[in-house]
This record gives structure tokens, sequence and C-alpha cells, in this order.
């Protein structure tokens, strides 16, 4: 039996937001001093620093694409053993998959009644948009809040909640199309602040046959108040939740009490000790919580270092890894610490191991652009440039294969993982792409020693990855492999 409840949340169709529910909804809950562990159903990282700082815990990751049932259990279980409750975001598949996120009355709600009921909602309710201040400081880099979340609501018996906009309320009859089976309750967002939650829930249950759990309106409670009783709305800046939190409760209740699948327990260990020196500040933070935990379960000390503090990386390290993060405002200060610098390109003539991801690979370069057209020197361990696209849409899933052989993995070996569509590699002539496949040269670069890539990969779902941090590779010696070795 798993005590913690468990909820998957997410939205039907791309075209809801889910953040401005999630911000007022976690912020309240970490007021409140519950600890909520959130999961993102995507290994990618949009919405990861916004959902630690709301609820005050690292996401974890969980993903039906990369992960087995049995993984996604297991780092679930780790995940959750200290919190009050979990939540798993993504998106649904609608029951009708060529139903393009719109959806459907529920059995037996009469057809004819639709054109009149569309134009009653439509003549009600002019839908309000948010004020730009309330949604200032939400994600931008991704509208939705992780992958599908379909598989893993079987995998981890996940009681399933919808976000669903109110905008879409007036087309549901006209568009019939189908929910997902098995909702047990229903937020809406973008709600009309001249209509009470009462009216709602009459809505919703009408046309869409789920209980609604909550409801978000753009605005304070005082300016609200001729439709909100305010024992029942949790506030966060511009934004009003108002809910039911017995059926919440009730909801949480019945997932406690849901017997969770049991697998059996893995050892990892893969004979060998290291130390891992992670970068860790205000630009980089970005990293997969279930992968530094098993480097750890398999024998590896993990020590954090800051390339905007500190002067040299942590003695005794046998790998350095930086992960993905935001550099644009500490730029100056992450470009004028040459001390870390030098000391990353020591470590590298030496024979050290270097793994980067992102933010953390274009700082590896000799030059790193911090937003379009701003550039500052980097660690100058690669020669190439680390650029920043103006424009950028979803992580997206690819699988690449590697040309050459480096210390993560030999010549042929298929990675997996999501490509960061924030970054890309410009090289020079000399440097070399390690992927095979026509057009991905780039996406990783680097040589026996470092690897630099926009590909973030998460090594607890590929073990064979993880387990080459406990290898001592060889690696040609810097006097013998100026061909491919680069440090300025």
């Amino acid at each position: 039996m798993a005590s913690v409840p468990r909820l998957a949340l997410g939205t039907l169709d791309g075209a809801t937001d889910p953040w401005p529910l999630l911000r007022v909804l976690l912020r309240g809950f970490a007021a409140r001093k519950v600890h909520v562990q959130t999961f993102l159903s995507r290994a990618a990282f949009g919405g990861f620093q916004e959902l630690r700082a709301w609820s005050g815990a690292t996401p974890r990751h969980l993903d039906s694409w990369l992960m087995t049932p049995t993984q996604c259990r297991s780092f679930f279980l780790e995940g959750t053993e200290r919190a009050d409750l979990a939540i798993v975001l993504g998106q649904y598949s609608p029951a009708n998959s060529a139903s393009s996120g719109c959806l459907s009355l529920p059995p037996g709600q009469p057809e004819d009644s639709g054109e009149k009921r569309q134009a009653d909602l439509a003549g009600k309710r002019s839908v309000s948009k948010a004020p730009s201040c309330c949604l200032r400081a939400l994600p931008r880099c991704s509208r939705g809040a992780g992958g599908n979340l379909d598989a893993l609501c079987d995998w981890l018996g996940l009681s399933k909640l919808a976000i669903f906009s109110t905008r879409q309320l007036t087309q549901v009859v006209a568009n019939r199309c189908s929910l997902p089976s098995g909702l047990d309750g229903l937020f809406l967002t973008d709600a009309d602040p001249g209509i009470p939650p009462s009216q709602y829930v009459v809505d919703v249950g009408i046309l869409l046959g789920v209980p609604l759990v909550g409801i978000v309106y753009h605005g304070h409670p005082n300016r609200l108040s001729a439709v909100l009783d305010r024992s029942q709305c949790w506030v966060d800046g511009g934004l009003t939740l108002w809910w039911d939190f017995g059926l919440f409760q009730r909801i949480l209740r019945t997932s406690a009490e849901r017997p969770f699948p049991q697998d059996p327990t893995t050892i990892w260990d893969f004979r060998g000790r290291l130390q891992v020196a992670i970068a860790r500040d205000a630009v980089f933070g970005c990293y997969f919580q279930e992968s530094l935990e098993l480097l750890e379960r398999a024998g590896a000390k993990i020590v954090e270092f800051s390339p905007l503090r500190d002067e040299r990386i942590p003695p005794e390290t046998d790998v350095v890894y930086l992960g993905c993060g935001e550099p644009r405002e500490h730029a100056a200060r992450l470009a004028e610490n040459h001390c870390l610098k030098v000391s990353l390109r020591d470590y590298v003539r030496r024979g050290g191991r270097v793994y980067a991801e992102g933010a953390g690979a274009a700082y590896l370069c000799e030059w790193m652009e911090v937003s379009t057209g701003c550039f500052i020197s980097g660690a100058g361990v690669l020669p190439a440039a680390g650029r920043r696209l103006p424009r950028f849409g979803e992580p997206l899933p690819v699988t690449v294969t590697l040309r050459s052989s480096t210390w993560l993995a030999e010549s042929g070996t298929a990675i997996r993982g999501y490509r960061n569509s924030q970054w890309w590699f410009e090289p020079e002539s000399v440097s070399t792409g390690l992927v095979k496949e026509p057009g991905f040269e780039y996406d990783i670069i680097g040589n026996a020693q470092v690897v630099a890539s926009i590909v973030h990969v998460d090594f607890a779902a590929q073990p064979a990855l993880l387990a080459r941090f406990f290898q001592r590779t060889p690696v040609v010696s810097p006097a013998r492999s100026t061909s491919t070795l680069f440090v300025r």
C-alpha cells in the first residue's frame, strides 16, 4: 500500500495554460507546510525552476517514452518517501484521438440541446482575459507541463484530475469529442469574474459529467466578493483559486487507499567509487534528481561547486557535471570568474572527464551567447560557440547515435533524450560533432574526455550510460591529441 496520495494533473490540449493554477496551488500548499512532490512526465526542464520555487521541492521526472514501468514505479516511490502529496504533471490523450483536444457530452446527453445550450452559455458570459501582470512571472518556454500521462496513470495507479479552460465550454457541444476515461475531477482556468462558482459547477456537471474541484479567477477576492466565499479561496497575487476542498480531500483519501504495484528491489553497484562534481548555483541548477541519487546509491560521492563563486573545481574530482540553467542575469559574474575557467581547463589537460548539457555545454565553449547577440567568454574547453535561439519550442524527443567513442559511450551507442530547443553549437572548423545522424551532427560535440550536449539525458533511465561514470576509461594524453582535444 502507498500511503501518499498520488494525483495526475494534466491538460487536455496544447491551448490550455496550466501554470496559473499550478502557481496558486503549489504556493498555497507550501504556505500551509504541505510537502508536495511534483513530477514532470517528460525528462526535460520546461517549468522546472518555477515548480521548484513554488513548491519548495526539486521537481522529479517520469517518462513513459524513456523509462520502463518498473523504473517509473521505483523513481516515484523514492521521490515520495518524505512527501505529503505527489502530483504528476502532463497532458492526457483524448479518448477520441481525432478530437484535437475538444470534448463531448457524456453518454445520455440529448444531442438536440446542443445549439441552445451553447447559445445560453455564450449569452451568459464574456470570458475576460487575464491581466498581463498576473502572467509575467509564468514560464514561457513550454505551455505544457510535461509529456503524456496515460501510461503513467496505469503504471502508478494515479487519480486523474484535468485542467480545462472555460474558453472551451461554449465549444463542447458543437465539437463532439471525448474526455479521457476515468477522470476524478476537473479544475477550470480563465474564469469570468462575473460568474459564480455555483453556476460553473452546474455547467460542468451538465456538459462534462465530471465533478468540479476548483476554479481559477484572475483577480483578488476583494474585487470578486459578489461571487466568491473567501473561506473557500486561496489567493496568490492576482490569482484566486476557489475550490471544493472537501471533494479534493475525498479524492486524496481514495488515492491513498489504492494499492500501489510492487516490483522487486534493484541493487545498484558498479563496483567502483568516484567523486562527481556538479555545478550548482543561480545559473546552473537543472539536474535529474533520480540520476544523482542513483549515482550516489552506486557508490559515487556528489560534491557541488559554483562557476559564479568558486576559484577551482573540488579536489579529487573524477567527473565534472555541468547541468542546464539560465545565465542571462549573472552573465558578467560568470564571464569574470577566470580562476574557475583556468581550473577547469587544467583539469581537462590532466585527463579529467566532463559531461555538460544545455547552458552547461555552452559554458564549455570559447564563447557563450547569453541573449540574442550578446556573448561572454566561456571556459574555452571546446572550439565552438554556444548559441541561443531567439525563439524556441517544445523539447524534442530524439534518439541519436555516437559516431566517435567517448568516456560516456562507445561509437555506435544510441542515446535517447530531449533536444533542448534553446541552444545550438556553432563549431570551428577543427571541432568534430559526435552524432552520426545527418542534421544532428553537432547536437553533441567534444572528444574522448569532454562531452557537451544539447540533448538532455536522464542517466537513471539508461543504466548503461550511468555505469560508464564508474569505468576509468583510458583517454589520449593531451600531448598526443591536439587534433581532437582543444583547451585554450
